[in-house]
């Protein structure tokens, strides 16, 4: 800068979800006085003040006058100052001013009317935060951070916040006395300002501090005192010895200026307890593999005592294998050894394919101790899942999955291993399928229990576990216990669980017992069942209407329309028969239609009503319109059926019963010719008369 002031701006926006972008802001600088600004020429002290107390603020401008008027050329200048920021614990102010101005003058600087107070609380620092600005064009020169020191007064009473504190010690141990257990605060004072005296230290056991160095002390070398800042870091411990019995120790607390509070601390001593549990799982050493590590897991016993006291001693060792520690033969070893995993379970006997050993687990210089067993398992290379039944299963195919990171499991295919069920189900069987066909039969299923399959026949799916007499009985539980069986390697046994699933468990909805619900549940049920009953009579309705229209159009279809009458050419004379020529010959005119000659084309041949003197004209017309007798009265007009029989005697013809006509109007009128009645002179065959809805063929 060569200047007194400049500005300087940079613009931006700002983007937010779920609001109005504003965009081109601007943000203004304004920067006065080069050379690193005025304040080299105003020194700024720390402000010292007791809590609750007023201080003045100390600050001389003489400087910075000199330097505005020597070297920015201003002549008499003159400053004001401005409190930008409220402190977070108190506030500047004027002496004895009501305006509450935050705008102060150089000279009350001077004469210390510009105070800062204290508001009395618990705080030990502050900040005030000041611009200093040209009162001759309000220019801005600029600003005072002044750090506060603020001298805390012990104006509070503290407060023991555990009530009676007590605690439980195992026999022979020690712990820890926390802040959980032993807590007094002060608002105005340090915990390690607030002390605590043993005016009298436990009977039995002894309290003891941590040094700085790590070293468990006796109390009594730190005068039987110590703080809530040891409590709080952990410092303070109570160590056992001696009978089991419980102790206290007297003490009083205080922080220096109100009046101590005195207090009994009660430890309470627990006697050891270590005793035998059936929480453990067995070593599990996998098919194929000789040895496997001791676990905390495989050891069955609870104590109260710290793990780290616990020792072992192996009293029988292992029938088909051997204990090694380090790869070493042992009879004894500590907790510390078993939680590294030094201990190891070593088979020697591959023919067998579980073991057991016993030991004792006790506790150093003491009588407590307890003796327990440890199972050895060879884990099978394959293993069947366990089964879970549903209330309507009755038979569910096994299923099996083999282990991985086991180079045996890459040869079952070619091994094929047995399972061996030595400990069936109780509530159930193990069948196999056994599939047969014939040349000329069907394949017929064949059921068989058995003990013994392979590893082949499980893959495949034969094998099953059917349930006695039919379904399950829900709540039961189930088991059954197998050998696995492959060459070259030691035999395996595991358990296979069979879970009985109870309603619960198949996410039923569970029937909550409500009148009110019930009854609303209960009409609305009606009301479904009466609209699904009207819903389905509409249906069988609709479905018989539509049956009866098509009944009826099927009948309708059944009646074809009657047979044309054939020109009236019987009554002319005799019979004239037109050759070809002749009908070729003949003008054709649009009120003549040309007389067929005879053809091989079929004729229509119409029957005369009174030469059936024994018909039954009724039955007859009947059978000739399609009609059945029951029809017979929705006919309209009687009179119209009488107009469709020809005149007896205009077509009576001696040879009518005995001619060998075949009567197919339809094909006659198919060809477009009219039928024309012939006249046979030797009839030679009797016909049986057709129908017009008959043709010969």
């Amino acid at each position: 800068m060569h200047q007194f002031r400049i500005n300087d701006s940079f613009y931006f926006d700002v983007i937010g979800e779920k609001a109005e972008r504003l965009l081109d802001q601007k943000f203004n600088i304004e920067i006065s006085v080069s050379s690193g600004g005025l304040l080299r020429f105003l020194p700024v002290s720390k402000i010292e003040v007791e809590e609750g107390d007023s201080a003045p603020i100390k600050l001389d401008f003489g400087k910075i006058l000199e330097y505005l008027n020597s070297r920015a050329g201003i002549s008499n200048p003159e400053l004001y100052v401005e409190s930008i920021q409220t402190p977070s614990f108190g506030k500047v102010e004027l002496v004895d001013d009501i305006t509450h101005t935050t705008r102060f003058h150089t000279s009350d600087f001077a004469t210390g009317k510009v105070i800062y107070t204290h508001d009395h609380s618990d705080t030990l620092e502050d900040t005030v935060l000041m611009s200093v600005f040209l009162v001759q064009g309000r220019i801005f020169l600029c600003n005072l951070t002044i750090p506060v020191s603020i001298t805390p007064v012990n104006d509070q009473p503290f407060t023991l916040v555990t009530q009676t504190p007590h605690m439980t010690v195992v026999e022979g141990e020690n712990k820890t006395i926390t802040r959980n257990i032993l807590l007094t605060e002060d608002k105005d004072t340090s915990p390690d300002e607030i002390f605590y005296n043993v005016i009298s230290g436990p009977t039995i056991g002894s309290l003891m501090k941590i040094s700085p160095q790590g070293y468990a002390q006796e109390i009594l070398l730190y005068s039987n005192q110590f703080t809530q800042a040891d409590v709080n870091n952990d410092r303070i411990i109570y160590v056992h010895f001696g009978p089991p019995q419980s102790t206290t120790f007297y003490f009083n607390v205080s922080d220096g200026q109100y009046k101590p509070a005195y207090e009994i601390f009660s430890i309470k001593v627990a006697p050891i307890t270590i005793i035998p549990h059936e929480d453990f799982v067995p070593i599990s050493v996998q098919q194929g593999a000789t040895s496997s590590v001791l676990r905390t897991s495989n050891l069955g016993f609870k104590t109260n005592v710290q793990l780290n006291r616990i020792l072992y001693n192996i009293t029988n060792s292992p029938l088909h294998g051997i204990m090694l520690l380090d790869h070493q033969p042992t009879l004894r070893f500590t907790q510390q050894q078993l939680e590294n995993g030094q201990i190891t379970y070593m088979q020697t006997n591959m023919n067998k394919s579980n073991d057991t050993f016993q030991l004792i687990a006790y506790i150093g210089d003491t009588v407590y101790g307890t003796s327990m067993e440890v199972k050895v398992v060879i884990e099978p290379v394959v293993r069947i899942t366990n089964i879970d039944l549903n209330a309507n299963d009755e038979r569910v195919k096994l299923q099996s999955f083999p282990m991985v990171n086991n180079p045996v499991s890459l040869k079952l295919n070619k091994t094929n291993p047995k399972f061996v069920i030595y400990n069936p189900p109780k509530h159930g069987s193990i069948r196999k399928i056994i599939r047969s066909s014939g040349d000329n039969e069907a394949h017929v299923e064949n059921v068989r229990s058995i003990t013994v399959f392979t590893y082949k026949e499980l893959k495949s799916g034969v094998i099953f576990y059917v349930t006695n007499n039919g379904k399950p009985k829900i709540g039961h539980a189930d088991s059954f216990e197998y050998n696995l069986l492959i060459k070259s390697v030691q035999p395996a046994q595991s358990l296979v669980k069979i879970e009985y699933r109870i309603e619960d468990d198949l996410n039923e909805p569970a029937v909550t017992l409500s009148s009110p619900n019930i009854y609303f549940n209960y009409i609305a049920i009606i009301f479904v069942l009466i609209g699904i009953i009207v819903l389905i009579f509409v249906v069988l309705l609709m479905l018989k209407l539509r049956t009866v229209l098509r009944k009826k159009n099927l009948k309708q279809k059944d009646h074809p329309p009657s047979l044309p009458c054939p020109p009236d050419l019987t009554s002319v004379g005799p019979i004239h028969n037109y050759a070809s020529s002749e009908i070729d010959s003949m003008p054709v005119t649009a009120a003549s239609t040309p007389i067929p000659g005879f053809s091989n084309i079929p004729h229509c041949k119409v029957i005369p009503v009174e030469n059936f003197k024994n018909v039954d004209y009724s039955e007859y017309l009947g059978d000739m319109m399609g009609v059945e007798d029951d029809d017979e009265d929705d006919m309209d007009d009687p009179g119209e059926t009488q107009q469709m029989v020809p005149n007896s005697n205009r077509y009576n013809n001696p040879y009518l019963d005995t001619d060998g006509w075949s009567s197919s109007c339809d094909m006659a009128n198919d060809f477009g010719y009219a039928s024309v009645q012939q006249n046979l002179q030797t009839p030679t065959s009797n016909n049986p008369l057709l129908r017009k809805n008959q043709y010969w063929v």
